[in-house]
């Protein structure tokens, strides 16, 4: 998932895990803010 989102192994296993468990994410970072939104995944504090 890293090499696919362009992104740091720790913020893919974030991702992952989100993912996996169906649960919203909670970042301030912009970059994966992004890949957020193309996976899909709910933020924090989002409808």
């Amino acid at each position: 998932m890293s090499f696919t989102l362009d992104s740091s192994v720790p913020f893919a296993c974030y991702l992952e895990l989100a993912q996996r468990r169906h649960l919203p994410l909670a970042t301030l970072d912009r970059s994966l803010h992004a890949a957020v939104s193309r996976l899909g995944i709910t933020l924090f504090g989002e409808p």
